[in-house]
């Protein structure tokens, strides 16, 4: 696991977890700073989720939410102008659960200015970013939520199970790490590796790190406009030299 520090008291943890496209926890790094169940007062977590054309895995996706053994969240789907079924499953799924909210894009944007209409709109004390055709393993976000509270972090960064049609991996691998600042971590970030020290490659995915909502917000972090690919590398990256 790798940690982080933010900024004072942020650092970056990397967490050894479970199953998450399946999303399990194999490692996590956070970055460290001093009828459905209804929502808490306090949101601990908001699940942010970009959909366009995933009907096929909207329902999947979410019956992995409803299995989570921590339920202190809100869901924010952001619909980035389908063209199949997925906004008719969305307002079903938000129908029946109060922590659903449906934010609709009038024009396809691409999954970060989606991440931004969620974020916008998110109350938790930390973001998710799950994609519309991943899968949690029931014991994730809480794991991530228990790290990030226990380290003091800003960013939890783990491990996922990769599932494709020609392999089955967990990718990448971590070994539980501390990290005071997230700029030791930028020179693994783009090598992929640490010449000099076993400091681990944090990746530019976005989906497989909790992130406290207040760092995002306070240095007004967002994902741009225009860019369509590459988005969530870019963002990470800046996201670490904070």
């Amino acid at each position: 696991d790798v940690v982080e520090n933010r900024v004072s008291s942020g650092s970056v943890v990397a967490h050894p977890g479970g199953e998450g496209a399946e999303i399990r926890l194999k490692h996590t790094v956070r970055l460290r700073r001093g009828n459905p169940p209804q929502p808490a007062v306090e949101t601990a977590i908001s699940v942010i989720i970009p959909v366009y054309n995933a009907e096929k895995y909207l329902r999947r996706c979410y019956r992995s939410l409803l299995r989570q053994t921590f339920q202190e969240f809100e869901i924010l789907f952001v619909d980035d102008s389908s063209t199949d079924r997925s906004v008719e499953i969305l307002t079903r799924i938000a129908a029946e659960d109060s922590r659903v909210q449906l934010i609709r894009n009038r024009e396809n944007l691409g999954q970060g200015r989606s991440r931004d209409a969620g974020i916008s709109a998110a109350t938790g004390e930390y973001l998710f970013f799950l994609d519309a055709d991943d899968y949690l393993a029931p014991r994730t976000l809480s794991e991530l939520l228990t790290t990030a509270r226990a380290e003091q972090a800003d960013i939890v960064v783990f491990g996922m199970h990769h599932l494709y049609r020609f392999f089955d991996r967990v990718y990448p691998r971590y070994t539980r790490q501390v990290v005071a600042c997230g700029k030791d971590l930028v020179e693994p970030f783009l090598l992929g590796f640490h010449p000099t020290s076993p400091l681990q490659n944090p990746e530019g995915y976005e989906c497989n790190k909790l992130i406290s909502r207040k760092l995002i917000q306070e240095n007004a972090l967002h994902h741009g406009t225009g860019r369509k690919l590459g988005e969530d590398t870019l963002f990470v990256a800046r996201l670490l030299l904070l």
